[in-house]
């Protein structure tokens, strides 16, 4: 069997993961927006490194090809560097969203749509080849964000990330680059961040209507969560 380039593998999360983009464009800001590119450019970049790190520690395990491992071992380091470049770009840029909201609607009842994109994800995640213990902690993410949004709204949104991206830089600094745990950490606390953005179809599509990704949002969502679980694994 011909494994998988990292290259490829990055390509086809990347693809998955730009519905995220589609709700983070509003039209009427630019900080949100910005802030899941950035973010989607650290978890690209994180799940490299993790592809090489594979790559060169079955090499030092198997006692075979030293230098191939030795280039693998520096492509690890070298993508774990842009990723967390990419999360300092995106904090500038989450100082953006948070002027951005100031001047955005406030208030409104959204318990039932918050409701119903819940339960709209959570069935689309059962639909996918994610193994069980990793849907039950992907719904456990998703129900801590979930409850940051009913008790404070839009608001809730920018310390939300702020406090994810700050796990997911202390993550990706540790020795093991918060990659031992079933889900990883630094991919549980990506897709902390990813299933926020998500959260803002329901704004956007309340506050200036005309769009459609609060329809899709549960799908789009569990297909970008599982495509990072299971491209970067």
């Amino acid at each position: 069997m011909t494994p998988k380039d990292p290259e490829q593998i990055v390509a086809e999360v990347s693809s998955a993961t730009a519905f995220l983009r589609r709700i983070a464009d509003d039209g009427h800001g630019r900080g949100l927006l910005e802030f899941t590119d950035h973010l989607n450019q650290a978890v690209n970049s994180f799940g490299r490194s993790e592809l090489y790190a594979r790559r060169a520690e079955n090499r030092v395990e198997l006692d075979i090809q030293p230098m191939r491992a030795e280039s693998f071992a520096a492509s690890k380091e070298d993508h774990n560097g842009k990723g967390l470049r990419s999360l300092d770009n995106g904090r500038a840029s989450l100082r953006r969203f948070r002027e951005d909201l100031a001047g955005y609607p406030q208030g409104g009842d959204i318990g039932d749509q918050l409701d119903r994109l819940q339960r709209d994800l959570r069935e689309a995640l059962a639909d996918t080849d994610l193994k069980p213990s990793d849907t039950r902690r992907i719904d456990q993410i998703a129900g801590e964000c979930f409850n940051v949004v009913r008790r404070q709204g839009a608001a809730g949104l920018p310390d939300y990330f702020d406090e994810r991206v700050n796990q997911l830089e202390q993550a990706r600094r540790r020795p093991d680059r918060g990659a031992v745990e079933n889900i990883p950490f630094w991919k549980a606390a990506a897709i902390a961040v990813m299933i926020g953005v998500s959260v803002w179809a329901i704004f956007k599509c309340n506050w200036w209507g005309g769009c459609t990704e609060y329809e899709a949002a549960g799908y789009g969502t569990a297909i970008a969560l599982a495509s990072v679980v299971l491209g970067f694994c």
